[in-house]
């Protein structure tokens, strides 16, 4: 189980973030008989109850920006949504830093497609928070509408 940010516009769904680290709760779950399916289909529902619980309590930005802040190996994905969430809420210096962190990663050696998109985003995002930093909520807005609008979700 995991949040997906959707101001990373793209066509899937990913586990952005989890809480914990693998985002399965339970693995596949073979079919024998109606009894033990059920009962173990009981079962895994239970621990995605349990899990759904926690990510309630993620019910606003400085929340989840404190967790994931918290959280260990802040760098790549993680860092950048870090760096977004910094820039919703208004920290801006740290938004910039932590995105100038990202752009600094050596990736002169690596070319994979989201990875060089990555980067341009990153300039992008410093640019803007460097000199015009209330646009960037909407810009992230415009974002976040855009996945939606590529994962066919609408108006959720």
């Amino acid at each position: 189980m995991g949040l997906n940010f959707l101001w990373n516009s793209k066509s899937y769904v990913s586990y952005d973030f989890s809480l914990g680290g693998n985002p399965r709760i339970s693995n596949f779950i073979s079919y024998i008989s109606d009894k033990q399916f059920e009962k173990d289909l009981g079962m895994a529902l239970e621990k995605v109850l349990a899990e759904i619980k926690k990510y309630i309590e993620l019910n606003d930005l400085p929340t989840l920006l404190n967790i994931i802040g918290n959280k260990e190996g802040n760098a790549g994905w993680l860092l950048f949504h870090r760096s977004v969430m910094e820039g919703l809420v208004g920290e801006y210096d740290l938004s910039i830093k932590h995105f100038k962190k990202l752009a600094g990663e050596d990736l002169s050696s690596v070319y994979i497609p989201w990875i060089v998109e990555r980067a341009k985003v990153i300039k992008t995002y410093i640019d803007i928070l460097e000199n015009n930093p209330t646009s960037f909520v909407g810009l992230i807005d415009e974002k976040v509408k855009q996945g939606k609008d590529l994962l066919g979700i609408g108006s959720l």
